[in-house]
């Protein structure tokens, strides 16, 4: 099993002549323990990594006079964050695939039709794309591509339609296999995905969960279900039915009392731990690690062994 508590950090901001300033929003929080389990949650590893930082990567089209010839130069770069529980090698096929997307978008230009709309945009690798139709024979104006028309073109939904199409093709890949209901038991995945969103510097914080159902042809195809995580929420993976509840309370709590809720809420992750713990051969454990993400970046605040 796991246990991950995430949600929006809150910090004391500053005001001239305020002797107790209010918190203000400041990025994503992540808390984390690191046992690796069996099905039957009795403890394989320790000190497992569940908590990856993805990198973001908009490359720019390289031209040769007024012809496409590649993409070379990045044009923007970020990373997101990637928290996994359940099944570690389903997570693995994940996280490969959205570093994989993650890592090559690319900009490009749409003409007007079949309802697109003309401009500049970002696109996925594997997505349709103008330039790379007949590159190095269609011929591209060179007042093109500028700083200028560039300015704002990568937006937060690119990122996570890309995050949301690489953990859906991760899925149905099983599709072929035409798996039971308890293969896909075996194979449930719970994620917890964080970003910047570059136009709007928000942070955007979202929780995926493995759904199945049976298409048409009686075979079962798994998909995500996807649930922004709200300010003032925490999103609470693995163990959710047991502290879900009593982890949304603490975060409350550190909110009235004007507390950092990351910090109170690595501190409710240690006494799960413990509580877990005295309870047998536990499900959970240390050493337990406390990282923010902020702009794009993320670092590790705090860790007990």
């Amino acid at each position: 099993m796991t246990l991950i508590i995430t949600g929006h950090n809150f910090e004391r901001g500053f005001a001239w002549g305020e002797k107790d300033p209010p918190l203000e929003p400041k990025g994503l929080f992540i808390a984390s323990d690191s046992a690796i389990t069996d099905s039957n949650g009795k403890t394989l590893l320790g000190g497992f990594k569940k908590v990856y930082a993805i990198p973001i990567r908009v490359w720019m089209p390289y031209f040769i006079g007024q012809h496409f010839h590649n993409y070379q130069s990045i044009h923007y770069q970020s990373e997101c964050f990637v928290a996994i529980a359940g099944s570690t090698l389903t997570a693995q096929h994940v996280v490969n695939l959205i570093t994989e997307h993650l890592g090559n978008l690319q900009i490009t230009h749409f003409q007007p039709r079949d309802g697109k709309k003309e401009g500049y945009c970002v696109v996925r690798h594997c997505a349709e794309n103008p330039l790379k139709i007949r590159p190095g024979t269609d011929a591209w104006d060179e007042g093109m591509f500028t700083d200028n028309d560039l300015t704002n073109v990568v937006e937060g939904v690119v990122i996570d339609e890309a995050i949301e199409h690489s953990i859906n093709v991760a899925l149905k890949s099983a599709r072929k296999y035409k798996l039971d209901e308890d293969s896909f038991r075996q194979m449930y995945t719970e994620l917890a995905i964080g970003y910047h969103c570059p136009s709007s510097h928000e942070h955007k914080l979202f929780a995926y969960k493995n759904k199945h159902e049976l298409n048409e042809e009686g075979v079962y195809e798994a998909f995500a279900q996807k649930e922004e995580v709200l300010q003032g929420k925490v999103a609470v993976l693995g163990m959710a039915a047991r502290f879900s509840d009593s982890a949304q309370q603490c975060f409350d709590e550190a909110l009235v009392s004007r507390k950092t809720p990351a910090q109170a809420m690595f501190e409710y992750l240690n006494f799960a731990i413990d509580e877990v713990r005295s309870e047998g051969p536990s499900a959970i454990d240390r050493p337990s690690v406390l990282r923010h993400f902020q702009d794009g970046k993320l670092k590790r605040a705090d860790f007990r062994a």
